[in-house]
């Protein structure tokens, strides 16, 4: 995770989230995570609009495996200069215009240790990118794979 002040943040503010699941209130939970991570209490309205039918029953099927293993093993992850260093290919890194620091942050870093990283900013998002602004997300992606196409390898 983040080691900056918005990861800090972000890492205190998640406590009563987590509360929250282990409390046995996962709907609560997903939902509380949902609009901190995305920053609007409208997010589940706009994930509707092109997530498929029955995507947050899934969500709060899946909590436990959410709060549980992948939740805290993002405590653990470290992004490493030398991990970036091993990445060679093009890489576009988005944001979302509306996101918060904590985004920010992770943004700033990628292009700080990932030298050919594009930067692209996608209007009228946060961290919810391709379903608040799925047509400019689908746009910044086919431009970049235009600019960068991936090679094709004959196989025997």
């Amino acid at each position: 995770m983040l080691k900056g002040p918005a990861g800090q943040a972000f890492a205190e503010g998640a406590g009563p989230i987590v509360d929250l699941y282990q409390g046995g209130d996962a709907e609560g939970a997903v939902s509380a995570f949902g609009s901190a991570v995305l920053e609007t209490d409208d997010w589940r309205e706009q994930a509707d609009r092109t997530l498929p039918a029955g995507w947050y029953e899934q969500a709060i099927a899946d909590a436990d495996t959410f709060f549980e293993v992948e939740f805290p093993a993002l405590a653990e992850w470290d992004f490493t200069a030398e991990m970036a260093a091993r990445i060679k290919q093009p890489l576009l890194a988005v944001l979302g215009a509306l996101s918060g620091p904590l985004a920010s942050e992770g943004h700033d870093l990628l292009k700080e240790r990932i030298p050919q990283a594009e930067p692209f900013i996608l209007p009228d998002a946060t961290h919810g990118l391709e379903y608040q602004n799925p047509r400019g997300a689908a746009e910044g992606l086919a431009a970049f794979l235009a600019r960068h196409p991936m090679p094709i390898k004959a196989t025997a």
